[in-house]
Protein backbone atom coordinates (compact mmCIF):
# COMPACT_ATOMS: atom_id res chain seq x y z
CA UNK A 1 0.00 0.00 0.00
CA UNK A 2 1.90 3.10 0.86
CA UNK A 3 5.01 1.12 0.58
CA UNK A 4 5.52 2.30 -3.52
CA UNK A 5 4.73 5.56 -2.76
CA UNK A 6 5.83 6.94 -5.90
CA UNK A 7 5.07 5.25 -8.62
CA UNK A 8 5.40 7.64 -11.47
CA UNK A 9 6.26 11.37 -10.76
CA UNK A 10 2.60 11.75 -9.28
CA UNK A 11 1.57 9.26 -6.11
CA UNK A 12 -0.17 6.05 -6.90
CA UNK A 13 -0.92 4.17 -3.90
CA UNK A 14 -4.22 2.72 -4.01
CA UNK A 15 -4.38 2.68 -0.42
CA UNK A 16 -7.28 0.74 -0.17
CA UNK A 17 -6.72 -1.75 -3.11
CA UNK A 18 -2.90 -1.96 -1.78
CA UNK A 19 -1.44 -2.65 -5.38
CA UNK A 20 1.89 -4.94 -4.23
CA UNK A 21 4.96 -3.63 -3.44
CA UNK A 22 8.02 -4.20 -4.75
CA UNK A 23 9.66 -0.94 -3.88
CA UNK A 24 13.20 -1.32 -2.76
CA UNK A 25 13.43 2.13 -2.40
CA UNK A 26 16.96 2.86 -0.79
CA UNK A 27 16.34 5.89 1.00
CA UNK A 28 13.89 5.06 4.06
CA UNK A 29 11.67 2.85 1.82
CA UNK A 30 8.44 5.02 1.68
CA UNK A 31 7.59 3.21 4.07
CA UNK A 32 4.53 4.21 3.49
CA UNK A 33 1.61 3.88 6.07
CA UNK A 34 2.23 0.63 5.00
CA UNK A 35 4.68 -0.54 6.82
CA UNK A 36 5.50 -2.34 3.99
CA UNK A 37 6.63 -4.77 3.06
CA UNK A 38 5.62 -7.00 0.45
CA UNK A 39 5.55 -10.43 0.86
CA UNK A 40 6.76 -10.73 4.05
CA UNK A 41 6.69 -13.65 5.72
CA UNK A 42 2.68 -14.68 7.20
CA UNK A 43 2.02 -15.57 10.29
CA UNK A 44 1.90 -12.44 12.10
CA UNK A 45 1.91 -12.11 16.40
CA UNK A 46 -1.29 -12.77 16.82
CA UNK A 47 -1.06 -11.90 20.72
CA UNK A 48 -3.14 -8.46 20.49
CA UNK A 49 -4.46 -7.03 23.36
CA UNK A 50 -5.43 -10.59 24.74
CA UNK A 51 -3.28 -10.38 27.63
CA UNK A 52 -4.48 -13.41 29.48
CA UNK A 53 -5.10 -13.06 33.11
CA UNK A 54 -2.11 -12.70 35.69
CA UNK A 55 -1.74 -14.43 38.79
CA UNK A 56 -4.99 -14.47 38.74
CA UNK A 57 -5.95 -10.98 38.31
CA UNK A 58 -9.17 -10.17 35.90
CA UNK A 59 -9.88 -11.34 32.28
CA UNK A 60 -10.86 -7.85 31.55
CA UNK A 61 -8.35 -7.08 28.92
CA UNK A 62 -6.05 -5.19 31.90
CA UNK A 63 -4.30 -7.98 33.05
CA UNK A 64 -0.78 -8.53 32.96
CA UNK A 65 1.72 -10.84 32.11
CA UNK A 66 1.11 -14.16 33.94
CA UNK A 67 3.28 -15.73 36.62
CA UNK A 68 5.63 -18.19 36.07
CA UNK A 69 5.99 -17.85 32.44
CA UNK A 70 8.03 -16.18 30.07
CA UNK A 71 5.71 -13.77 29.54
CA UNK A 72 6.58 -9.71 30.15
CA UNK A 73 8.90 -7.47 28.79
CA UNK A 74 12.80 -7.96 28.03
CA UNK A 75 15.29 -5.52 27.29
CA UNK A 76 18.48 -6.31 25.72
CA UNK A 77 19.99 -7.29 22.14
CA UNK A 78 18.25 -9.95 20.19
CA UNK A 79 21.07 -9.82 17.52
CA UNK A 80 20.47 -6.15 16.21
CA UNK A 81 21.45 -3.57 18.75
CA UNK A 82 19.52 -2.87 22.38
CA UNK A 83 15.87 -2.48 22.16
CA UNK A 84 12.46 -3.77 24.34
CA UNK A 85 10.97 -6.88 23.14
CA UNK A 86 7.41 -8.33 24.72
CA UNK A 87 5.96 -11.77 25.37
CA UNK A 88 2.53 -12.11 26.05
CA UNK A 89 0.64 -14.71 27.57
CA UNK A 90 0.56 -16.96 24.42
CA UNK A 91 4.24 -17.04 23.93
CA UNK A 92 4.09 -14.00 20.86
CA UNK A 93 7.11 -11.68 20.77
CA UNK A 94 7.32 -8.55 19.20
CA UNK A 95 9.82 -5.73 19.72
CA UNK A 96 11.97 -3.25 18.31
CA UNK A 97 15.58 -2.40 18.76
CA UNK A 98 16.41 1.36 17.59
CA UNK A 99 19.94 2.18 16.03
CA UNK A 100 21.85 4.95 16.61
CA UNK A 101 20.95 6.62 13.15
CA UNK A 102 17.52 6.23 13.75
CA UNK A 103 16.55 3.12 12.20
CA UNK A 104 15.00 0.00 13.66
CA UNK A 105 14.78 -3.57 13.69
CA UNK A 106 11.81 -5.43 14.54
CA UNK A 107 11.23 -8.68 15.59
CA UNK A 108 8.11 -10.96 15.91
CA UNK A 109 6.83 -14.90 16.27
CA UNK A 110 5.73 -17.25 18.56
CA UNK A 111 8.56 -18.03 20.59
CA UNK A 112 7.24 -21.67 21.99
CA UNK A 113 6.09 -22.62 25.49
CA UNK A 114 9.35 -24.17 26.22
CA UNK A 115 13.09 -23.04 28.10
CA UNK A 116 14.34 -22.99 24.54
CA UNK A 117 13.71 -22.08 21.49
CA UNK A 118 15.15 -23.04 17.94
CA UNK A 119 13.66 -21.78 15.11
CA UNK A 120 13.34 -18.54 12.81
CA UNK A 121 11.14 -15.05 13.87
CA UNK A 122 9.92 -12.56 11.33
CA UNK A 123 12.49 -9.76 11.37
CA UNK A 124 11.44 -6.22 9.26
CA UNK A 125 13.68 -3.40 8.14
CA UNK A 126 12.61 0.28 9.47
CA UNK A 127 14.90 2.88 7.40
CA UNK A 128 15.67 5.98 8.89
CA UNK A 129 13.93 9.72 7.93
CA UNK A 130 15.68 11.34 5.57
CA UNK A 131 17.39 13.51 6.98
CA UNK A 132 18.43 10.87 9.64
CA UNK A 133 17.82 12.07 13.30
CA UNK A 134 14.61 14.15 12.25
CA UNK A 135 11.94 12.06 12.31
CA UNK A 136 10.87 9.00 12.88
CA UNK A 137 11.82 5.69 11.24
CA UNK A 138 9.90 3.80 8.44
CA UNK A 139 6.77 1.71 9.03
CA UNK A 140 8.88 -1.32 7.91
CA UNK A 141 9.71 -3.65 5.40
CA UNK A 142 9.98 -7.35 5.18
CA UNK A 143 13.86 -8.15 5.66
CA UNK A 144 15.83 -11.03 5.72
CA UNK A 145 17.59 -11.69 9.69
CA UNK A 146 20.86 -12.73 7.67
CA UNK A 147 20.71 -9.08 6.69
CA UNK A 148 21.11 -8.11 10.71
CA UNK A 149 22.72 -11.01 12.37
CA UNK A 150 23.46 -14.63 11.46
CA UNK A 151 22.16 -17.11 11.19
CA UNK A 152 18.17 -16.77 10.52
CA UNK A 153 17.91 -19.80 13.02
CA UNK A 154 17.87 -18.68 16.60
CA UNK A 155 18.95 -21.03 19.43
CA UNK A 156 18.01 -20.15 23.00
CA UNK A 157 18.02 -20.34 26.05
CA UNK A 158 14.76 -18.93 28.28
CA UNK A 159 14.22 -18.49 31.98
CA UNK A 160 11.21 -17.58 32.56
CA UNK A 161 11.09 -13.93 33.67
CA UNK A 162 15.23 -13.46 34.18
CA UNK A 163 16.82 -14.34 30.87
CA UNK A 164 17.00 -14.76 26.79
CA UNK A 165 19.97 -15.56 25.56
CA UNK A 166 21.74 -17.52 22.87
CA UNK A 167 22.81 -21.28 22.97
CA UNK A 168 24.76 -21.03 19.55
CA UNK A 169 24.38 -18.97 16.68
CA UNK A 170 23.28 -15.51 17.14
CA UNK A 171 23.79 -13.06 19.90
CA UNK A 172 21.13 -12.87 22.16
CA UNK A 173 21.34 -11.44 25.67
CA UNK A 174 18.52 -10.09 27.09
CA UNK A 175 16.50 -9.33 30.96
CA UNK A 176 13.60 -9.47 32.74
CA UNK A 177 12.80 -5.61 32.65
CA UNK A 178 11.65 -5.05 36.23
CA UNK A 179 10.35 -1.87 37.98
CA UNK A 180 12.13 1.50 36.52
CA UNK A 181 13.71 0.08 33.58
CA UNK A 182 11.19 1.67 31.41
CA UNK A 183 8.62 4.11 31.75
CA UNK A 184 5.03 2.53 32.24
CA UNK A 185 3.67 3.22 29.44
CA UNK A 186 0.14 2.09 30.54
CA UNK A 187 -3.26 3.17 29.16
CA UNK A 188 -3.09 6.27 31.98
CA UNK A 189 0.89 6.91 31.05
CA UNK A 190 -0.12 7.67 27.25
CA UNK A 191 -3.42 9.50 27.12
CA UNK A 192 -3.47 11.90 24.74
CA UNK A 193 -2.26 12.70 21.00
CA UNK A 194 0.86 11.67 19.56
CA UNK A 195 2.41 11.67 16.39
CA UNK A 196 5.61 10.51 14.55
CA UNK A 197 6.41 11.82 11.07
CA UNK A 198 9.00 9.72 8.71
CA UNK A 199 10.48 11.66 5.20
CA UNK A 200 11.58 9.83 2.72
CA UNK A 201 12.62 10.93 -1.17
CA UNK A 202 12.73 9.45 -4.47
CA UNK A 203 15.71 9.72 -6.42
CA UNK A 204 14.76 12.73 -7.96
CA UNK A 205 14.35 14.12 -4.70
CA UNK A 206 10.52 14.57 -4.52
CA UNK A 207 10.33 13.91 -0.78
CA UNK A 208 6.89 12.72 1.10
CA UNK A 209 5.92 12.44 5.04
CA UNK A 210 3.94 9.22 5.74
CA UNK A 211 2.72 10.96 9.14
CA UNK A 212 1.26 8.64 11.91
CA UNK A 213 -0.97 9.99 14.33
CA UNK A 214 -2.61 8.35 17.39
CA UNK A 215 -4.43 9.23 20.39
CA UNK A 216 -5.45 7.29 23.48
CA UNK A 217 -8.17 7.51 25.36
CA UNK A 218 -8.98 4.71 28.37
CA UNK A 219 -7.99 1.73 26.50
CA UNK A 220 -8.85 2.60 23.08
CA UNK A 221 -5.68 3.91 20.59
CA UNK A 222 -7.26 5.48 17.70
CA UNK A 223 -5.72 7.88 14.60
CA UNK A 224 -4.74 7.75 10.93
CA UNK A 225 -2.15 7.44 8.97
CA UNK A 226 -1.63 9.97 6.01
CA UNK A 227 0.66 11.35 3.37
CA UNK A 228 2.20 14.58 3.16
CA UNK A 229 3.68 16.72 0.11
CA UNK A 230 6.16 19.21 0.58
CA UNK A 231 3.61 21.69 0.39
CA UNK A 232 1.73 19.85 3.44
CA UNK A 233 -0.94 18.71 1.62
CA UNK A 234 -2.87 15.48 2.33
CA UNK A 235 -3.68 12.79 0.73
CA UNK A 236 -4.78 9.07 0.85
CA UNK A 237 -4.96 9.19 4.54
CA UNK A 238 -6.40 6.22 6.51
CA UNK A 239 -7.82 5.43 9.87
CA UNK A 240 -6.85 3.52 12.73
CA UNK A 241 -8.91 1.88 15.33
CA UNK A 242 -7.75 0.00 17.91
CA UNK A 243 -7.62 -0.80 21.46
CA UNK A 244 -4.40 -1.21 23.91
CA UNK A 245 -4.39 -3.19 27.28
CA UNK A 246 -2.11 -2.62 29.98
CA UNK A 247 0.65 -5.53 30.01
CA UNK A 248 3.53 -4.61 33.01
CA UNK A 249 5.15 -1.07 32.24
CA UNK A 250 4.34 -2.13 28.61
CA UNK A 251 0.76 -2.08 26.61
CA UNK A 252 -0.30 -4.64 23.94
CA UNK A 253 -1.92 -3.55 20.95
CA UNK A 254 -4.63 -4.44 18.74
CA UNK A 255 -6.00 -2.35 15.77
CA UNK A 256 -7.32 -2.05 12.36
CA UNK A 257 -5.44 -0.40 9.40
CA UNK A 258 -6.83 -0.94 5.82
CA UNK A 259 -9.49 -3.67 6.51
CA UNK A 260 -6.34 -6.02 8.29
CA UNK A 261 -5.93 -6.39 11.76
CA UNK A 262 -2.19 -5.88 13.31
CA UNK A 263 -1.14 -6.47 16.62
CA UNK A 264 2.16 -5.55 17.89
CA UNK A 265 3.12 -3.39 21.50
CA UNK A 266 3.57 -0.23 22.33
CA UNK A 267 6.64 0.88 25.08
CA UNK A 268 8.24 3.94 25.99
CA UNK A 269 12.09 3.70 24.57
CA UNK A 270 14.34 3.02 27.34
CA UNK A 271 15.57 5.93 28.87
CA UNK A 272 13.15 8.27 27.48
CA UNK A 273 9.20 8.94 28.16
CA UNK A 274 8.65 11.28 25.37
CA UNK A 275 9.50 8.97 22.70
CA UNK A 276 6.84 5.97 22.49
CA UNK A 277 7.27 3.20 20.04
CA UNK A 278 3.94 2.11 18.49
CA UNK A 279 4.51 -1.16 16.58
CA UNK A 280 2.30 -3.89 14.70
CA UNK A 281 2.25 -6.51 12.37
CA UNK A 282 -0.43 -8.40 10.43
CA UNK A 283 -1.15 -12.09 9.90
CA UNK A 284 -2.84 -11.19 6.79
CA UNK A 285 -1.68 -11.63 3.41
CA UNK A 286 -1.05 -7.76 2.90
CA UNK A 287 1.63 -5.93 1.47
CA UNK A 288 2.22 -3.70 4.47
CA UNK A 289 2.81 -6.43 6.99
CA UNK A 290 4.12 -4.02 9.91
CA UNK A 291 3.22 -0.72 10.54
CA UNK A 292 4.94 1.30 13.79
CA UNK A 293 6.55 4.59 14.61
CA UNK A 294 8.37 6.49 17.15
CA UNK A 295 5.87 8.98 18.24
CA UNK A 296 6.04 12.12 20.43
CA UNK A 297 3.69 14.31 22.11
Amino acid sequence: MIKNILAVSTMVFALGACSSSSDSNSNGDTGGTDGTTGGATDGGTDGGTDGGATDGGSTDGNSGPAAATKAGAYIGDFGSGNGVYVIDNDNNLSGLALAANGSANSLFGDIGAGDTFNGSLRSYTHPANTPAGEGSFAAGEPGELADVIAPTEFDLNIINGQTITSLSGADVSLGFAVAGDLAPANAADIAGSWTGNHRYCNNEDVCTVLRTEITFSGNNADGRTVLLNEAGEESFAVPIDGSISNFGDVSLLSFTWNSNTYNGVVFFAPGQTGSLVFLGETEADANNKTIASLLSR
